[in-house]
Parts: structure tokens; C-alpha cells; sequence
């Protein structure tokens, strides 16, 4: 079971812990369940530290978050975010998501 860690407070931090999170379901240690709802409270959470608000109603991963999850993991967090109805993949290279 993965504990959510709710007091972090850099971006390195969280982007260590969303890496870990999918690693972790990755090889099967936490239930598809489990990995969705952190993951979408991981970015709901610290969205000010991994994303940046572009107009009304997208946003975009900040570029070292970007960099270090890769394109694999943003895609596998857009999945994510699609699949609870938060937002919606707009542009998986450049990590954009549209709010719903």
C-alpha cells in the first residue's frame, strides 16, 4: 500500500514521488485504484508546483517536471486525469491539459 505524501514542498520532491507512484504500479506493487486516485491528488495537490495555468482553462507542466517524467509518464498522467473526468490531454509533448 503507498501512503500519500502530503507535506512536500518543492517540485523535485513531487516529481520524485509521481515517478515513484508510477514505478510502483509498474510492477504491479499498488492497485490501478490506488495509483489513480494519488496520482490525481498528487496533481491536484501541488498543481502550483507542477503546472502553469495558461488562460481560462488549460494548463501545462512546468519545464523541469516535463523533463524529468518524460513523455511515457505525462501520457500515463493524462490517462489518469481523463479517466476521473479532471482534465483532458490536449498535447502530450509539451504536457497541456484542458480543465472539464
Amino acid at each position: 500500500m503507498y501512503e500519500f505524501q502530503k507535506f512536500l514542498t518543492s517540485q523535485e520532491e513531487v516529481t520524485k514521488e509521481v515517478k515513484k507512484l508510477i514505478d510502483l504500479k509498474s510492477i504491479g506493487e499498488i492497485s490501478e485504484q490506488e495509483f489513480v486516485r494519488n496520482l490525481v491528488c498528487y496533481v491536484i495537490t501541488f498543481r502550483t508546483l507542477l503546472f502553469k495555468v495558461r488562460g481560462d482553462n488549460e494548463f501545462v507542466l512546468k519545464g523541469t517536471p516535463k523533463f524529468k517524467l518524460g513523455k511515457k509518464r505525462i501520457r500515463i498522467i493524462g490517462a489518469c486525469l481523463e479517466s476521473v473526468g479532471v482534465a483532458t490531454l490536449q498535447d502530450e509533448g509539451d504536457g497541456i491539459y484542458k480543465i472539464n
